[in-house]
């Protein structure tokens, strides 16, 4: 076993030399036990490589080699007397070089903007450098959009005819929403053109999110199709906050159909709180409000302890037309009629009825049960 080998190499030299060289062995010890935690050998980290798991064991490196330059001295003394006071000056200017290199470069962290700006200087084609940049920029608020749209398009630049297993979804996730936000801002502020450049935003947004997709879906068949091999079930990956930045651009070009085909790929990865409501939105834009009160029982179902899909269901109802028995009004408050109201209950095991096919798609047998024994409570139609 290659682990086990690699143990008794590091453990060699402390065993050989615990007895001559005590000190040189006790460095070696530390350097490995300072090492050990982030090494992804007694347990597996997130992060597999990061500079500060090597701050101890640096301490450990820094002892073997002044013992070794002073080893040297020793043996150069006869030859040469002042060699031991060569050496100490000479340690000396190396740690004053990186002190001096330390103070300086604690000046990239007076802030985000210094740090990304000081990352790009020094690594101009690096996409990460620029993205978290552009991100940085874009937290700033409206003042700095321009430079955040900048950063966006250089990073665009820089993973322009790269292989979909070697891009980054994400990246594109985040620069189509800035995009977007930019629309938003020209449209907000009104003019003779605002909507045509506010058009032109939105549309580059959609081109930026559909590469995007494209991305996020081949790197997701290619994963399906490894995983499939190794006899691991995964038809559904990929981020969902493409498809959600997706649905949103489309909502803001009219394009409601779609936004929703975004939603439910979206829900299927990850039905969070942001793509549900935001699929009920879309519903009530469409004038569905049927669906879009159904889509918030999906809330209410998966996130019980929410009381905000609850009331907003509750207002939905009320807004209704002649008035309908879906609301009872106590001195507590409003409350959903599930005990005698048809219509919350034909509402409610829709919405049961989508969790289950969802469920189903995602192969979680436990969750499918329990969508089909809260149908049968409910007394809904069997699936």
């Amino acid at each position: 076993d290659r682990d086990v080998t690699g143990v008794q190499t590091c453990a060699l030299p402390i065993f050989l030399w615990h007895r001559r060289r005590p000190v040189v062995a006790f460095f070696i010890a530390w350097f490995f036990i300072a090492l050990s935690p982030g090494a992804n050998i007694a347990f597996l980290l997130v992060t597999i490589m990061a500079e500060r798991f090597l701050y101890l064991p640096s301490i450990a490196f820094a002892g073997c080699l002044v013992w070794a330059l002073w080893e040297a001295a020793d043996r150069l003394e006869i030859r040469r007397p002042r060699v031991r006071t060569e050496v100490i000056w000479a340690a000396g200017a190396i740690c004053l070089a990186f002190g001096a290199r330390t103070h300086f470069r604690n000046q990239d962290w007076d802030s985000d903007v210094a740090l990304w700006q000081s990352t790009i200087q020094a690594s101009p084609n690096s996409y990460k450098g620029h993205l978290n940049l552009d991100t940085t920029y874009f937290r700033k608020g409206l003042p700095y959009l321009d430079r955040s749209i900048a950063q966006g398009d250089r990073v665009l630049e820089i993973l322009r005819g790269l292989q979909p297993w070697q891009d980054d979804a994400l990246a594109y996730a985040n620069i189509g929403a800035h995009h977007r936000f930019k629309g938003d801002e020209v449209k907000k502020a009104g003019g003779p053109d605002a909507d045509k450049q506010a058009r032109y935003w939105y549309d580059r947004s959609l081109e930026i999110l559909l590469h995007g997709e494209e991305v996020d879906r081949a790197r997701s068949e290619d994963t399906a199709r490894v995983n499939r091999i190794k006899g691991t079930q995964s038809e559904f990956l990929g981020f969902h906050q493409v498809y959600q930045e997706l649905a949103q651009t489309y909502i803001r070009l009219g394009e409601y159909q779609k936004a929703l085909d975004a939603l439910d790929y979206g829900a299927l990865l990850n039905p969070t709180d942001d793509i549900l409501k935001l699929t009920s939105l879309t519903y009530l834009r469409m004038h569905r409000d049927d669906d879009a009160i159904i889509v918030l029982l999906e809330g209410v179902i998966l996130h019980p302890d929410q009381k905000a899909y609850a009331s907003e269901v509750v207002k939905l109802y009320e807004q209704r037309n002649p008035p309908t028995c879906a609301v009872t009004r106590t001195a507590a408050g409003a409350n959903l009629n599930f005990g005698n109201c048809e219509l919350v209950r034909d509402h409610f095991c829709a919405a049961a009825a989508r969790l289950q096919d969802y469920f189903t798609r995602r192969h979680q047998p436990a969750d499918i049960a329990r969508m089909q024994g809260l149908g049968k409570s409910f007394g809904c139609p069997a699936q």
